[in-house]
């Protein structure tokens, strides 16, 4: 099956994710799962065009790499689309990840949310480019934050890391929410 090239195309340049972007709490992943099938490629970019996502949510749900995949070891678009930037993974994400920081950048700068929380660690570099700092370890290990001038950038582990459990991600929760907090009393906001 071949793919609508000026369509992948424009989901590659424009598609960052669901949600408000004038959302208080932003998660940003290296890329959605699945996209193991030409057919299911194409069910997403339908339903991308149709606007699928929550715009009236208070979050936004974000993908670093805009094209699914099952695995950083799967790789199908070569077999689907004549795109040169698609003919492996490595050319690929050194084409698309130039524009995501400059995006993640100018829509953070644009919205200011409270958090931005960045899943996964193998994209560090990215995310302190986004972040425009180190991060910084918390007293909890697995989440490293920023605190930038008018968001906090926080990075834990990735949910798929061998030991990762939901109580990782609940007390991040609630360490993210009480930085927000003590930032918002300082700031009288």
């Amino acid at each position: 099956m071949s793919l609508d090239d000026r369509l992948l195309e424009a989901y590659i340049n424009s598609f960052y994710g669901y949600g408000s972007s004038s959302g208080d709490w932003w998660l940003v992943g290296m890329e959605a799962g699945g996209g193991d099938a030409g057919h299911d490629i194409q069910m997403r970019l339908k339903l991308w065009r149709a606007h699928l996502g929550r715009a009236d949510s208070n979050n936004c749900i974000l993908e670093f790499l805009p094209l699914p995949s099952p695995s950083v070891g799967h790789w199908i678009y070569a077999d689907h689309s004549r795109l040169p930037q698609l003919t492996d993974r490595r050319t690929y994400t050194e084409h698309t990840t130039p524009m995501s920081v400059r995006h993640l950048r100018e829509r953070i700068m644009e919205h200011k949310p409270k958090a931005v929380i960045f899943y996964s660690r193998a994209y560090e570099s990215q995310w302190e480019q986004v972040a425009g700092s180190a991060f910084q370890p918390t007293e909890l290990r697995g989440l490293d934050v920023v605190q930038g001038p008018a968001t906090i950038f926080a990075m834990t582990l990735h949910p798929t890391y061998t030991g990762v459990t939901n109580e990782l991600f609940q007390k991040a929760g609630r360490v993210i929410a009480g930085l927000a907090s003590a930032r918002a009393a300082r700031l009288g906001t």
